[in-house]
């Protein structure tokens, strides 16, 4: 039987409130003039016949947000194994060159650390909610389709790595902000993704990593499988 897991301080909300998030999503609710468009091009099943989306590299990465913010409803009605093989290759740079865009110089700084956030908001509002509370790292059955990029996303995704460059503190901030509070998500494939993406960044900051995790094991309960794997993680031992 797989155990979910408990906190014992109280969540904000059951749909747990990441960073503040439903406050700043909503001040976020007005969406970029071609999302609709780009959505119909990163997620359609027959993606791979359709030309590049051509855009700025700042409308790429305003649009990379806007699909991590509304993701919970406006990916809703498109198949599950559509929506992990579109965001495979939508955090991948080896499966798309959108998530570079987020790198270039004529992108904000302010602007990577609200797409760190966003990744809150795709964990909380899409992931806990169609992924099956299985472990990756175990090869637990019964695992549905998103579970792998939920379980990946910080693994193959650069913009963890992107927030340890010395310029890019508020960037920094955003991605520890963000994976600290995803291990709060009451799923444990969620906490799993979380404590992956922290096991990636052990090499460039132990102590915050350990900071966090510590902070985490103390006050939470988990199943003696996720416990391992966040013992793993702390030292940047996962896969």
């Amino acid at each position: 039987m797989i155990e979910c897991v408990h906190s014992h301080k109280s969540l904000a909300g059951s749909s747990c409130d990441l960073l503040g998030l439903r406050s700043w999503q909503h001040n976020h609710r007005m969406k970029h003039p071609r999302y609709s468009e780009w959505l119909l091009r990163i997620f359609h099943p027959r993606r791979d016949e359709l030309v590049e989306f051509e855009a700025s590299h700042r409308d790429c990465a305003e649009l990379i947000r806007d699909t991590f913010l509304h993701a919970g409803n406006d990916l809703r009605s498109i198949p599950d194994e559509d929506v992990s093989d579109a965001l495979w290759n939508l955090a991948s740079p080896m499966g798309s060159k959108y998530i570079t865009s987020v790198q270039h110089h004529s992108v904000p700084i302010a602007l990577r650390a609200e797409i760190v956030r966003a990744v809150g908001v795709l964990y909380r509002d899409c992931f806990r909610n169609r992924c099956a509370e299985t472990l990756g790292n175990l090869d637990e059955p019964g695992a549905l389709p998103l579970n792998s990029i939920c379980y990946m996303f910080w693994d193959i995704c650069p913009l963890g790595r992107l927030g340890m460059d010395e310029d890019q503190q508020e960037v920094r901030e955003a991605v520890f902000g963000t994976l600290s509070d995803i291990l709060r998500i009451k799923h444990r494939a969620c906490v799993e993704g979380g404590l992956h993406g922290l096991g990636e960044l052990a090499y460039h900051n132990k102590r915050r990593v350990q900071q966090i995790i510590d902070e985490f094991l103390l006050e939470t309960i988990i199943d003696s499988a996720l416990s391992q794997y966040a013992s793993n993680a702390r030292v940047g031992h996962v896969q």
